[in-house]
């Protein structure tokens, strides 16, 4: 770490968390009502879709990283061993 966190950080980590799910969000919609009724029988659907699914998964965990970095909860840090990424 380079030093505590400050309340731009705690700010800056809250934006990213709510963007995160305001996107997960689009990709549960965009999952369900495009991929399922237009592209789930081709190759390219699944292709999208196991995309997509990596996508979010990644930012789920970076902002899991960065909540725990901006608030300093050493639960969450041990739990998901967060101390190797930041």
């Amino acid at each position: 770490m380079i030093g505590p966190p400050t309340r731009t950080d705690k700010i800056f980590s809250g934006l990213f968390v709510f963007v995160s799910v305001m996107l997960l969000g689009y990709g549960i919609y965009f999952g369900i009502f495009y991929i399922k009724y237009e592209l789930w029988d081709t190759i390219w659907g699944n292709i999208v879709f196991g995309f997509i699914s990596c996508l979010f998964i990644l930012m789920l965990h970076v902002s899991l990283s960065l909540t725990a970095y901006a608030w300093d909860c050493p639960r969450l840090k041990r739990r998901f061993k967060l101390d190797y990424w930041i």
